[in-house]
């Protein structure tokens, strides 16, 4: 249940039965219906937060075998389809997300990252990742990213905990 975080954002969010209403600052109102058919249009939407580094709201959107997150710009009601909860860098020029499902693969594994233009982030490259895959990150300064993670190991059956260091440009 979403009903927590709805209440934290401060009457920005509300749901009523099987829909999610998202009010802007341009006074549009985004409506996202869960939709519980047997099929590949299955969608359940799920409130996280707003994301006040960012100014998006974050929404978990869990399909029939895999998930991803919707980010809704609170400006404008841009979207963005992301497979990862945004981590934004301590300047806000960035944001990033990364998932790890390296033995089920109903997910991407890999690494986005988000460039902020006049209105929006916009996406500026993707990398999926085969053996090894981000389960946490952190920004350590505007250009820095530590991340806790999972590789498989020889028997490509079991996982072990890494970190890396990786520099944005």
């Amino acid at each position: 249940s979403d009903d927590k975080a709805i209440t934290k954002a401060d009457g920005l969010v509300k749901r009523e039965n099987d829909s999610l209403y998202l009010k802007c600052d341009d006074g549009n109102i985004i409506k996202l219906v869960n939709n519980k058919s047997q099929d590949d249009e299955y969608r359940l939407f799920n409130f996280i937060e707003l994301n006040e580094d960012i100014n998006y709201y974050v929404i978990s959107c869990l399909k029939v075998e895999s998930m991803n997150f919707l980010l809704v710009n609170k400006k404008n009601g841009k979207p963005i389809e992301t497979f990862g909860y945004p981590y934004a860098s301590p300047d806000k020029k960035y944001f990033v997300c990364g998932n790890c499902d390296l033995i089920a693969a109903f997910d991407v594994t890999g690494i986005s990252i988000y460039e902020k233009n006049k209105t929006n982030y916009q996406l500026s490259g993707t990398r999926e990742l085969a053996d090894w895959g981000p389960t946490q990150m952190f920004w350590k300064n505007d250009t820095t990213l530590l991340i806790k993670g999972n590789r498989l190991k020889a028997d490509k059956t079991t996982l072990e905990t890494m970190h890396k260091v990786l520099f944005i440009k």
